[in-house]
């Protein structure tokens, strides 16, 4: 019996599509709207790639050996590059629709727990 990978190439482009549809949805506020919600979900989606890169990076028995460290590791990169992003784009950034920002990254936090949901029932069985 082999175990399958998870689908998460297909994972992390239904988030940036995300990502895509609510800037689409902020511009119709405004193009600095549109233009902060795609820095907000972008601030999450960055970091998270690293991760996932890093968590999925080993198979096999070498992933037994080294989950705990690499999780460890790729959790703790993920928190100071979103941590340094948000303090750029708000350090960097004028004028900035704060609101379409953190918005946006809150929906992709979720998107986080809901779109591997939504991936199990369109896996081929």
């Amino acid at each position: 019996m082999t175990i399958a990978r998870p689908p998460i190439g297909r994972w992390l482009l239904l988030q940036l599509a995300l990502v895509g549809l609510i800037s689409a949805l902020f511009l119709f506020k405004s193009p600095n709207s549109a233009a902060s919600s795609a820095m907000g979900g972008l601030i999450f989606w960055v970091p998270h790639c690293y991760f996932v890169l890093k968590a999925f990076a080993h198979t096999g028995a070498q992933a037994a050996l080294r989950m705990v460290q690499t999780l460890q590791f790729g959790e703790a990169v993920k928190l100071l590059l979103t941590a340094a992003l948000f303090a750029l784009v708000f350090a960097v950034v004028d004028p900035l629709d704060a609101m379409a920002l953190l918005f946006t990254f809150a929906v992709m936090v979720a998107s986080n727990i809901l779109v591997p949901l939504g991936l199990r029932h369109l896996s081929p069985r």
